[in-house]
Parts: structure tokens; C-alpha cells; sequence
């Protein structure tokens, strides 16, 4: 009513566009003025101090049971952080929360959880797999959940999703593409949080562990417990997300109140994010063995024991990206194990074990030319 008020008074808007948790009904973003179409908010919470064990049970309960003391600091803060901010208007970027577990642990109903806390969520891993261009409706949501069975495919497809993880993770303005629109820049200040079963297949989603994204991800390892949810005495269904969705306001109150006087020196992570990022360091190897430059490494290894045998005088050997890519074809003929390297994605990989540590592969530039000194084993 205020936003067409406006109008009928002023005739001066650009259009309509979600702002979440901002309760303005005309935000002025970019020097221009729109409507906002957003309705999400935080669930309301508790107007006393709570004491999560009494007040909460299934809450403290299920996360007592899903994590170590020191990951479940580190989720809540996380999510503290998110909650806080929501509420008082003032939305922030955080890292993206990867929770890796086994069957009926409950990473999905968490995940879920999180999202009713935040107002809603939206499933975007058919955007993150580049399989739809339309991504309107997670502007709508402080929460985009992605689920591994939604995340299959080619290492082209995963490279896909990487890039534009990092991407939504890391800028402060996104392209709003809805249908039959040219698309807007406008805020995107939602995290994002992927679920992952604790299988190889599963686990080849995470992304390449390098500095680019390492400090935009939190990855938490669920324990291997047995997770006794609750059921109906009567009709034997589970009613554990019933209790939750019963103890949600508690439960942002107690979140409200973790992080009102600060986040703890330990775990802060800077102005940008608020929470230090943390990868849990077996997924952190799981991660580096999955991805597809620990191969390329592996390849170039085997190769250059050939090449210093054969030539034990050189000190290293040069070339750019193309002149490997044409060493390793001739010494790996399998399409296979050659299959996604190319004259633009081989420089890349290089690039990134370097970063990695891999101090045997160096970007450098020799008489003008731009390459990689290998060096002997």
C-alpha cells in the first residue's frame, strides 16, 4: 500500500525488485527507486532469555548429535551472524556452508531448518549446474540450498558450478535474470548451503580447495552417529521438524543473544564475512584427491621422471600451456584420462596446484614468453 501510494504521489519508480529484510516498501538502490517486492523476514523471536536445553530440547538435541562441540561453534556463529543482521536490516555476505554427512543425519532437514529460521529458502543447483538461466526467485530468500542429487555430471558441468559458486559467494551485486527481461545488478546478500552425502560421488562436488574459494566456504563433517528420531507413538511418523518449526523462535532468540556482544577473537573472520572461514582438513583432502588438477598433477609427474631421466643435465624444463598439453597427449594416449584438459583449462590447473603448494610448477616468464618452469624430481 505505502509502495503505490508513492507512485500515485510521485509517478517515479524504476520497477519492482526483492530487497530482503528490508522493511522499506521503496528502496533506493543504485540511484534509482523501486518497489520492493520482498516479503521474507526472520521468524520472530522469543521476548525472554532462553535456555536452549529447557526451552529448545529437539533443537539442542539434533545439533548436540550432528556435530562437535567445535563445529557446532562454528556453524552457530555462522548463522548467528546471518540472523542478527536480518533482523536488525542489515543483511550480510557469508560463506558458503557445506554440511557432508551419511544417510538419515539429518543435513537435509538442517538445511531446510535454516531456511524456515530465515523466512524460506530456494533450491538453486539446477542455476549452479548451469541447467537454468533463470534465477529470479533466489533473489527472493535469504537461504539457497543445494542438494548433491541435483549436482551430477561432466567435469565441465563441475567446473560450471565452482566458478559460479565462488561467484555468488564472493560478489557484493548479482544479475537478477528473470523471463523475458535483459537482467538487473542489484544485492544478493543470501548464503548458501550445500548438503552432501559422505560418498565419492557425492564428495566430488565439493570445489578445488585452492585460495581463490577456500576462505569463502565453511565445510563441516557431520559425526557418524545414530540420529533416534522422534516419532508418533500412534501413527509412527517422524515429528522432528514439527518440534523445530515449534521452537524456531527460541531458538533465533538464543542465536540473537550468542552474538549481540560480538564474535569470539577466534572465530572472527574480518569485516567481509564476519565468521573465519574452516574446512574440516579430511574433506580438505578429499576435496584436493577429487578434484580434476590432482590428475593433471599426478600426469605431469609421471612425465617430467621421464623427461629429467632422459635429459638429467637440464635444470628444468619451459613451455606454455599448448607445448605441455601436447607432451602429455603423446604420453597419455587414453581420451580418458586427457578428457576436459585443453590449451585454456591445462594453464588453469597448472595455475592452481601452484597455488596449492605443487612448488615444482611455476607460472613464469622467460625472455617475454609466458609459461611454466617444471622442475626435477
Amino acid at each position: 500500500e505505502d509502495g503505490i501510494v508513492y507512485i500515485d504521489t510521485f509517478q517515479r519508480v524504476q520497477g519492482g525488485a526483492p530487497f530482503i529484510y528490508n522493511p522499506n516498501k521503496i528502496v533506493q538502490y543504485n540511484n534509482e527507486r523501486f518497489v520492493n517486492t520482498a516479503s521474507v523476514k526472520v521468524v520472530d523471536m522469543a521476548d525472554h532469555e532462553v535456555d536452549l536445553s529447557k526451552d529448545a530440547p529437539d533443537w539442542e538435541w539434533m545439533l548436540s548429535k550432528q556435530f562437535s562441540k567445535a563445529d557446532r561453534r562454528r556453524l552457530e556463529y555462522w548463522l548467528a551472524w546471518h540472523v542478527y543482521n536480518a533482523i536488525y536490516n542489515n543483511p550480510q555476505k557469508g560463506q558458503a556452508l557445506f554440511l557432508v554427512g551419511g544417510a538419515n543425519q539429518g543435513k537435509t532437514l538442517l538445511a531446510k531448518m535454516i531456511g524456515y529460521l530465515m523466512g524460506g529458502s530456494e533450491d538453486i543447483g539446477g542455476y549452479l549446474m548451469g541447467r537454468d538461466d533463470f534465477n529470479e526467485n533466489m533473489f527472493k530468500f535469504g537461504i539457497a540450498t543445494v542438494d548433491d542429487d541435483r549436482c551430477g555430471g561432466s567435469q565441465s558441468a563441475k567446473d560450471k558450478y565452482s566458478a559460479t559458486l565462488k561467484q555468488l559467494v564472493a560478489n557484493p551485486d548479482l544479475t537478477l535474470r528473470a523471463m523475458y527481461t535483459s537482467g538487473m545488478k542489484m544485492s544478493w546478500p543470501a548464503r548458501i548451503i550445500v548438503t552432501l552425502n559422505n560418498d565419492s560421488t557425492s564428495l566430488s562436488m565439493l570445489p578445488g580447495m585452492d585460495m581463490s574459494i577456500a576462505d569463502k566456504l565453511l565445510v563441516l563433517r557431520l559425526q557418524d552417529v545414530v540420529m533416534d528420531w522422534p516419532v508418533d507413538p500412534e501413527t509412527g511418523r517422524g515429528v522432528i521438524e514439527q518440534r523445530l518449526k515449534a521452537q524456531a523462535h527460541v531458538y533465533v532468540r538464543y542465536l540473537h543473544d550468542l552474538i549481540k556482544n560480538g564474535i569470539p577473537e577466534d572465530l572472527q573472520g574480518g569485516p567481509r564475512f564476519g565468521v573465519k572461514a574452516y574446512i574440516d582438513p579430511t574433506l580438505r583432502e578429499e576435496a584436493d584427491f577429487q578434484a580434476p588438477e590432482q590428475g593433471l598433477k599426478e600426469m605431469v609427474d609421471v612425465w617430467r621422471r621421464d623427461y629429467f631421466t632422459d635429459n638429467p643435465k637440464e635444470k628444468y624444463y619451459f613451455g606454455n600451456g599448448t607445448q605441455i598439453l601436447e607432451l602429455l597427449s603423446d604420453c597419455f594416449e587414453s581420451a580418458k584420462i586427457m578428457e576436459g584438459l585443453n590449451s585454456i583449462t591445462l594453464p588453469k590447473r597448472l595455475n592452481i596446484l601452484n597455488r596449492k603448494g605443487v612448488v615444482w610448477i611455476e607460472p613464469v616468464t622467460i625472455d617475454g614468453v609466458r609459461g611454466f618452469r617444471v622442475l626435477p624430481p
